[in-house]
């Protein structure tokens, strides 16, 4: 069964944000698998090694939804699991506060040496919440099929 790729960083595992967060996923796409890499991720391996089995995991996600380490930014894992799913076509949507989007844009890396506040993410002007889209006819022909998924998964309406 594919699977929701929740993107977080690091400093976020473990913290009462991290479960909120996915609690919100399961309120938008109930009945979704959610594969959190905290906890998904063997242990044992170095930085580099866990970075490429995350994704790993994106390249096996039905859609990826990520958080921010702090309004406006992404840190260095999260941003190459945006680009790993945005170069395999794979649905992604930024959570923030409970309300998820599906239009945002990414600054270039600041190639510095702070991991932690890697690249901005600047909302584009279309940008509308999943719940503003559906109000407004709006949802995009993909989220719709998850949505529609995620109602047959729990048997509501289609």
């Amino acid at each position: 069964m594919r699977y929701i790729y929740y993107a977080h960083a690091m400093a976020i595992y473990g913290t009462p944000r991290e479960e909120s967060e996915i609690a919100d996923i399961r309120r938008v796409f109930p009945g979704m698998r959610i594969l959190n890499p905290n906890g998904a991720v063997d242990q044992s391996l170095d930085g580099q090694a866990a970075m490429r089995q995350c994704l790993e995991f994106v390249r096996g996600a039905f859609l990826v939804v990520f958080s921010q380490v702090r309004i406006g930014w992404v840190g260095r894992g999260v941003y190459r699991e945006i680009v790993e799913a945005q170069d395999h076509y794979i649905p992604i949507y930024l959570v923030n506060d409970g309300t998820f989007y599906d239009t945002f844009s990414l600054s270039k890396p600041d190639a510095g040496p702070n991991w932690r506040y890697y690249a901005n993410i600047f909302n584009q002007g279309r940008n509308k919440s999943i719940s503003e889209q559906i109000q407004a006819g709006l949802l995009n022909p993909v989220t719709r099929l998850v949505m529609d998924l995620a109602n047959a998964l729990k048997g509501g309406p289609h």
